[in-house]
Parts: C-alpha cells; structure tokens; sequence
C-alpha cells in the first residue's frame, strides 16, 4: 500500500538549502523562488508587507469603516456570506451577525459531495442566527466536468468548488444588488504564492472606494473562467461552463466585491472552532483534525491527486501547501509541521473513496497522477 514518505520540514530544520530555512517550499514548488538567503520569495514577499498585513489595529478600522458604509444600504441585505457548513465560513456568518449588526444572505451551492453533517451545521446556523439562505441552482454535470478537466490538465480537485463559490456570491450579489460578498478563506489557504500576496495588498488599498474595473478584474480572477475555457475543446461544453460561471458582461447587472473574511481579522483555529460549537451548535466531523476541510466528502480522496504541475515534492500532502503557509504566518513551528507531515505519511491509501471519486468523474485510475 503506497504511503506518503517526504517531509520538507525535516529539511528545513536540518538548514537543507534545497528548501526555504522559513516555510520548507523548494525550488520551483507553487512557482516559488528561493532567494540567496535560503528564503523562498514568498516568505520574502510576506516579510516585506508585514506592516500593512500584520497590522490588525489599522486592517480592523478599515473593516469597520466598510461595515457602517454597508449599513446605510437601503436594500434587505448588508451582504453576503459563502458559507459551506465547514467552521470557518461558520464563523464568519456568526460574527457578521453578532459583532457587526449586519443583515447578512448565506449563500450557498450543492457540489454532491457535501457531507450531511455539513449541511446539519448550515441549517443548525442559519436557525441560531435567523439568516436566510439563498442556494444557488448549479448544473452538476457543469461541476463534474469542471472537475475532470482540472485533474486532468491540473492535477487539482478543489480548485472547480472555489471558483463555483465565488461564481454563486457574484450571481447572488448581482440578484439582490448586494455589494459586497465575505468568504471563509482562511490567511493560511491565501498567502500560498507571491501573486496572491500581491491580490490581497491590492485590496487592502481598494477597500473603502474600489473601482468597477478592479471589481470586475477581481471576479474574473476568483471565478477562472477564463483559465477553464482554455482547457475546452467542446463547443457544447463551452457552452455549458459559460452559462454556469460568472461573466460579468453578459449574464449580471452589477459585480460586487468580494472580500476574505480573515484578511481584515486575525483569528485562531482553537477561537474558531470554540466559537462555532458554542454559539451555532457546530458538530465536528468524527475524524476531526484543524487542517481539515471536512465539508467534502471526498476530501480524503482527493489529497492522493499529485499536483504535478505546481512541480511539487515527490510524495507532497495535499494540504502540505496550507500548512507551510501557516508556518510563514507563525501559527506553527518548523517541528509542529514535522510532526503533522509525519503523521500524514502513515495514512493509507483510501480505495474505497477513489473509485467513488473516479466512478462519479467518469474517470480511470491511470487517467490521474497519484502519489
């Protein structure tokens, strides 16, 4: 049974220069660089506009100046939240709510692969917190398609349900003229490469008075519209991606803007999971670990797709990519990482949820790159 061996932290704590000293990526990984300091340019890049993106007192007035602009709207709802059942979106709904005073609509969409208890803690929050939800209508053959072309161009599983989700807040933003749309992202999942360090500084300085360019620019970029229809050859199924993902030109009235929650917030893991258990009656999955994603049902899945086009390490977890970042951030130590990775490596391959994978993406197991 094959099983997960390499351990990038190890290196980094052993000072290997084939790794950055700080976070572990190596050469090339996630379109990394390593500086002459043995440090990737992310880190770099992270070091460099920590006082704009550490600066929680400035990042925390400029939330609020944006929250009592929102509160002047005359429509039903101050705006939106993506929320997927999962504790981080969770979290964002319920501190909208009680923290700010804003009237927020959830919205949200059926991928098929959404557990049920994920859904038991949507409908749980949205009875606490007397939120309505606005579940946008998704053609699945549209989802499974967008799937299948990723992991077989990009060896990604995750990346269609992000880009829906982004699609479905810009559809709903649109419907009810909502301006502005939160996701649960967290900082971790954000600040994986340069460029996406360079998207949030950019919408730290458009915040209070963003463009109709930068917006529509942004959604273009959150839905990969573009980037899909590239991989098509299919006129029929051009087609279908088009009438699913956002185009701002032909389909929607006005964009809003959407904005990650946890860009403007700092807060732990422990804060977030406390919180949701104790005010939204969150129940964890049965196999709960904090670097889980445990909304999708075929997570444990899709972490054996080798993402061989970010020119990872032989053998890299999925979920490798977050927790170095979450090494770069400080939320963990070098040794912390070490021992999470080395508790991934002894998990077994689950055949059981790759031939449902497979079977429900109409896909072979040779079809895709696994580690």
């Amino acid at each position: 049974m094959k099983k997960f061996r390499f351990n990038p932290f190890n290196l980094a704590l052993k000072k290997d220069k084939t790794v950055c000293s700080v976070c572990s990526y190596t050469e090339g990984y996630n379109g990394c660089h390593l500086e002459h300091d043995n440090t990737c340019d992310v880190c770099h890049m992270l070091g460099k506009n920590k006082n704009i993106l550490m600066d929680f007192d400035f990042l925390q007035k400029q939330f609020l100046e944006k929250v009592e602009q929102l509160k002047k709207n005359s429509t039903p709802y101050h705006c939106i939240v993506g929320v997927s059942g999962g504790k981080d979106s969770l979290y964002v709904l319920n501190s909208l709510v009680k923290n700010y005073g804003l009237h927020p609509l959830a919205v949200s969409y059926d991928n098929d692969f959404m557990t049920q208890k994920a859904k038991d803690n949507r409908e749980a929050a949205l009875r606490i917190l007397g939120v309505d939800l606005f579940n946008v209508s998704v053609d699945i053959n549209c989802v499974n398609l967008l799937r299948r072309v990723s992991i077989l161009n990009n060896d990604e599983f995750c990346k269609p349900c992000v880009n829906l989700v982004h699609s479905c807040i810009l559809k709903a933003g649109s419907i009810f003229d909502i301006p502005i749309g939160f996701t649960g992202f967290s900082r971790a999942q954000l600040f994986t490469r340069t460029q996406d360090i360079k998207t949030f500084l950019e919408l730290i300085q458009n915040f209070q008075n963003p463009t109709d360019k930068f917006i529509e620019n942004t959604a273009r970029i959150l839905t990969g519209k573009q980037s899909f229809m590239t991989l098509l050859s299919s006129a029929k199924e051009k087609k279908l991606v088009e009438q699913t993902l956002y185009s701002p030109k032909r389909f929607f009235r006005k964009t809003c803007m959407i904005v990650p929650y946890y860009i403007f917030h700092n807060v732990s893991s422990n804060e977030i999971i406390n919180c949701v258990k104790r005010e939204l009656e969150w129940m964890p999955p049965d196999v709960f670990e904090k670097l889980n994603h445990s909304d999708c049902a075929m997570e444990r899945a899709a972490e054996w797709i080798f993402p061989k086009t970010r020119r990872a390490p032989n053998g890299e977890h999925k979920k490798y990519r977050e927790l170095a970042s979450e090494v770069r951030l400080g939320n963990y130590t070098l040794e912390e990482a070490a021992k999470i990775v080395n508790k991934w490596n002894k998990i077994e391959k689950p055949e059981k949820d790759i031939k449902l994978l497979l079977k429900q993406l109409d896909l072979e197991e040779d079809e895709v790159s696994w580690r």
